[in-house]
């Protein structure tokens, strides 16, 4: 059954720039305009005082909703409840403990992500890239709400009423779903745009972004796997496990992604080296696209330095990107090696902080919002790669390290653990400004006030 216990409570401590709000005197001249007919212009202001009403609500209920423990899942938790199909459970049934689990646990989870946007400096939260994120999710967590309350109120004495019931359940999380496709994109623009425009540069700006963007997008990673795996599990294209994979092949997922890698180098380049696969060929229970995402972003950084630092030679003459796999008790553990010439030890710590990259920039045609993830990204440049790549290793409590040798090449870790029992989601938990802070995932660095 899916879980209903707590999570991993996480404390967050970014502290707003309070932003300074509007005179409640009116203007001079409207003053005057009221005074002189009173009744003219009630109705607008009756609208404005509804708005606002309506408003003050849906902040209510967010901070009522952000103060409930998020229940992560464990990937055994995932693949127990797919087998109960498997094995003949009822499907309306089944979907109907996995729609009720949803039906909370969103509302929830989007309550927190809210929280914690809303913590943004004024001048981060008030551009318009951000404001479309936000209002992305406080429009989910409403439909959200709606739906956690008429699946609690609700019974249904005929099958055909719970399958409606169950399909309409599918088809607006399915809009969430697609709603927030482009949210790393969105939002990256903005966090461009706010650097753009500060007048002072704050001496530890890009730590207190890092921190809030690898709380936000590994949020946002939980979310979008819970509706993942109910759609792949409960719709007219449903598979048998949803969207994990009890024996994923772990060297096909790699050669997938490197074959997908290559092509966009060459087609970037002109040419592109080779990948091989080496070490023990394993199977395990995981998600295979998160970790095709996280290879091909590797791969990709890894051919592209190949090519770029051994300029001049012959595709034939490109020393090849060697990908080692090795299973443990505890681990199953991918080494990524290339020759692309490595990065200074004084660069390495860099390599993690969104925006900063190895590779020129691509122009802002490029780049746009419109693009869903990191696979249709270009090639290099855009900085949030590696980073998201590492929240994917640590959803499930992995890692993701590198090494690197100035002057030959770098050498990328994937820790992955090889136990599904053992694979719980780590995600962040708001619990207000200036509460306690700790966190599983990286130190914490507090927006500093000005």
């Amino acid at each position: 059954s899916l879980p209903v216990r707590s999570s991993l409570h996480v404390t967050s401590s970014l502290h707003a720039m309070s932003p300074r709000l509007p005179s409640s005197r009116p203007h001079p001249p409207f003053s005057r305009w009221r005074a002189a007919s009173p009744l003219v212009g009630c109705r607008s202001s009756v609208r404005l005082i509804t708005a606002s009403a309506e408003e003050t609500e849906l902040s209510e209920r967010i901070r009522v909703y952000s103060r409930k423990r998020i229940r992560p899942v464990t990937l055994k938790q995932f693949t127990d409840h797919a087998k109960g199909l498997i094995a003949g459970d009822c499907p309306s049934e089944a979907a109907l403990v996995s729609t009720r689990y949803l039906s909370t646990e969103l509302p929830v989870r989007l309550a927190h992500a809210i929280k914690e946007l809303e913590t943004l400096p004024s001048l981060l939260r008030s551009n318009e890239n951000t404001k479309q994120v936000l209002e992305w999710y406080k429009r989910s967590f409403q439909e959200m709400v709606q739906l956690e309350e008429a699946f609690g109120a609700s019974s249904w004495d005929e099958k055909e009423e719970l399958d409606r019931a169950l399909a309409d359940f599918s088809d607006k999380i399915d809009m969430v779903h697609r709603r927030h496709a482009s949210t790393v994109m969105t939002l990256a623009l903005g966090v461009e745009e706010y650097k753009r425009q500060l007048r002072i540069v704050p001496p530890n700006i890009d730590k207190q972004l890092d921190h809030f963007l690898d709380r936000f997008f590994m949020s946002r990673i939980g979310l979008r796997t819970l509706i993942s795996q109910h759609l792949a599990l409960y719709t007219d294209n449903s598979s048998s496990t949803g969207t994990i994979d009890e024996e994923c092949d772990v060297r096909q997922v790699i050669l997938d992604a490197a074959q997908h890698a290559t092509q966009l180098v060459r087609d970037y380049y002109g040419m592109s080296a080779d990948v091989t696969v080496v070490g023990c060929f394993a199977c395990f229970p995981y998600i295979p696209s998160h970790l095709y995402l996280m290879m091909f972003e590797i791969l990709k950084n890894a051919l592209r330095a190949v090519v770029e630092w051994h300029s001049g030679e012959n595709e034939d003459e490109l020393p090849k990107v060697e990908v080692r796999i090795a299973r443990g008790d505890e681990d199953l553990t991918l080494r990524i090696s290339d020759e692309g010439g490595g990065v200074p030890r004084s660069e390495i710590s860099k390599l993690f902080t969104y925006t900063y990259s190895t590779a020129r920039s691509p122009s802002r045609g490029r780049s746009s919002p419109d693009s869903t993830d990191m696979l249709h990204a270009p090639v290099a440049g855009l900085g949030y790669g590696l980073p998201i790549s590492r929240l994917y290793a640590r959803y499930l409590g992995g890692d993701l390290q590198v090494m690197s040798m100035e002057g030959h090449g770098t050498d990328v870790f994937i820790y992955l653990n090889s136990r599904s029992h053992w694979s719980e989601e780590v995600l962040p938990s708001f619990e207000g400004v200036g509460a306690p802070s700790s966190y599983a995932i990286r130190d914490l660095h507090p927006w500093q006030r000005g």
